[in-house]
C-alpha cells in the first residue's frame, strides 16, 4: 500500500517508488517523486523539524509542481489524497488526530478507518498546509508554532491553538470551507535560467545493474517477507561480481534479520580483512557485532527496557564505527550506531563518542525521533549536560502520552527507566 518512501540508506538518502506509468507531469509516480524528494529538502537543508502532519502535507503540496511555459506552478488540488476526498472515496477525520501527530503517524480509530484513514491524514495534512500558506495571519505564525511544538510539556493542540489563536475545530471548519468553495490558490514562479537548465539524465539499466542500484533501498526495507527474493537478487550479482561490496552487505544483513549472528560476524570480518578501509564494509562487520550482542538482548527485554551488557563484540562493533568516524566524522550510520550503544549501556561516554553524539542531534534531529532522542538523553547525561539530557527525555515523555506501550514498544519502559537513573537532575513538568 505504499506509494513511496524516503529515508537514509548506507550511501545516504533513498527514495523509493514504482514507476508503472509514461512520465507525465501530473502522472501519479511524478507525483510522488516530487513528495519524497520534498522530504529530503525539508530533512537536509532546512535547519528546523517539521512535525509528521506539517512534512506529510507540505510534501504533497509540492508534488503538485508543473512547469507551464518556463514557470512553475505550485497548488492545484491534484495530490491523489485530495482527489478521493472530492470523489468521495474518503472522508474528513478528526483534526485533532491529524494536528497531533509529531513523531509518529496517527493511530487511527475505527471509525477513522473507514472514513479513509492513511488516505484521509494526507488529504487533511495537504488541505491544512495549503490553507495556512495562503492565510497569512497562520503562516506568519508558523515559525513560532514550530518552536512552541519543541516546549516540553506543551501538547501538539496546545502550541497550535496558542500560536494562531484559534481552536483546532474553528480551524478545520474554515480549511473545509476553502475546499468546498474551491478556494484553492495557485503559486506562480519564474525561476531564473540557471534553475530551468539543470540537467537530469535517465538511463535504461541492464537486469544486473538494476539489481545492484536496488540493494541499498532494499536493505532498508528487509524483512522476511521480502527476504527470499532479495536473496536470489543477491546471488544473481554474486554470479556477476564475486567481490561485490553491495552483495556482501546484503548478505550480513540477511544473515542479521535471519538471526544467524555468528554467520553475520564471520562474514562481515572476512570481507573486511580483505578490504579493511571500505566504509560499507566496515559498517557491516560493525553491525554483525554489535547486533551479535544487541539483538538477543533486544528480545529478552521486550516488555522491560534493560541496557545492554558490554562484551567483546560490542567493544569491536565501536572500534569498526569509530574508524568510519575518522574519515567522515558526520557519517549517519556511524554516529546513529555509536551514540545507541552507549546510551544503552553502562560504557563511559569518551570525547570521540560526545562528538558523534552532537553530529546525531545537530545535523540529523530535524524531525524529533524519540528512540533517537532517549540515546542522546543517556549519552548527554553520562557527560554532565543536564539541561539537554532533560530535555529529550521531556519530549519522548510528551511523545508516549496517550499511547498505549504496544504503541511504543519499550520506550515507556525506558522513560521509566531513565528516571530512576537520571532523574534527581531534572524538573519535570506536569501532564
Amino acid at each position: 500500500g505504499l506509494a513511496g518512501v524516503y529515508t537514509q540508506g548506507i550511501d545516504g538518502p533513498i527514495f523509493l517508488t514504482s514507476v508503472n506509468e509514461k512520465a507525465s507531469q501530473e502522472g501519479f509516480s511524478e507525483q510522488v517523486g516530487l513528495h519524497e524528494y520534498t522530504h529530503h529538502v525539508l530533512n537536509a537543508f532546512v535547519a528546523q523539524g517539521f512535525p509528521r502532519w506539517y512534512d506529510e502535507g507540505f510534501a504533497n503540496f509540492l508534488s503538485t509542481m508543473i512547469i507551464e511555459d518556463g514557470k512553475v506552478v505550485v497548488g492545484d488540488p491534484s495530490a491523489g489524497h485530495i482527489k478521493q476526498i472530492k470523489l468521495k472515496r474518503a472522508d474528513w477525520i478528526d483534526p485533532e488526530t491529524v494536528l497531533s501527530a509529531k513523531s509518529f503517524y496517527p493511530n487511527y480509530t475505527g471509525r477513522e478507518w473507514r472514513k479513509g484513514g492513511p488516505t484521509s491524514f494526507y488529504a487533511q495534512s495537504m488541505l491544512y498546509v495549503h490553507y495556512m500558506r495562503n492565510t497569512p495571519k497562520y503562516n506568519d505564525k508558523l515559525s513560532e508554532y514550530l518552536k512552541m511544538i519543541e516546549v516540553p510539556g506543551v501538547s501538539m493542540i496546545e502550541a497550535f491553538e496558542q500560536t494562531f489563536d484559534i481552536s483546532i475545530d474553528k480551524f478545520h471548519r474554515e480549511a473545509a470551507r476553502y475546499f468546498r468553495n474551491n478556494e484553492f490558490i495557485t503559486n506562480v514562479y519564474q525561476p531564473g535560467p540557471a534553475i530551468m537548465e539543470n540537467e537530469m539524465r535517465a538511463e535504461r539499466l541492464s537486469v544486473a545493474e538494476l539489481k545492484r542500484a536496488q540493494v541499498p533501498g532494499r536493505l532498508a526495507f528487509l524483512n522476511s517477507r521480502n527476504s527470499a527474493e532479495f536473496s536470489r537478487a543477491l546471488a544473481a550479482i554474486t554470479a556477476e561480481d564475486p567481490g561485490s561490496v553491495d552483495a556482501t552487505v546484503g548478505y550480513v544483513q540477511m544473515d542479521i534479520n535471519n538471526e544467524r549472528y555468528d554467520e553475520a560476524v564471520a562474514r562481515g570480518e572476512a570481507a573486511l580483512a580483505a578490504n579493511p578501509s571500505d566504509r560499507k564494509l566496515l559498517y557491516a562487520a560493525g553491525l554483525a557485532r554489535a547486533m551479535k550482542t544487541m539483538g538477543p538482548q533486544s528480545e529478552e527485554s521486550r516488555s522491560v527496557y534493560k541496557p545492554f551488557t558490554v562484551d567483546e563484540d560490542l567493544k569491536i562493533a565501536t572500534m569498526r564505527f569509530k574508524e568510519i568516524l575518522k574519515n567522515d566524522p558526520t557519517d549517519f550510520y556511524a554516529v546513529n550506531s555509536l551514540t545507541r550503544i552507549y546510551g544503552n549501556t553502562d560504557m563511559e561516554v569518551t570525547d570521540e563518542v560526545f562528538e558523534a553524539a552532537r553530529v546525531l542531534d545537530t545535523k540529523y534531529m530535524d524531525g524529533f525521533n524519540p528512540f533517537w532522542g532517549m540515546n542522546l538523553a543517556v549519552v548527554y547525561a553520562k557527560r554532565g549536560f543536564d539541561l539537554d539530557a532533560c530535555d529529550y527525555f521531556q519530549k519522548a515523555t510528551d511523545e508516549t502520552r496517550g499511547k498505549k506501550r504496544s504503541e511504543v514498544g519499550t520506550l515507556k519502559s525506558r522513560l521509566e527507566h531513565f528516571e530512576k537513573t537520571y532523574g534527581q537532575n531534572c524538573q519535570f513538568s506536569e501532564g
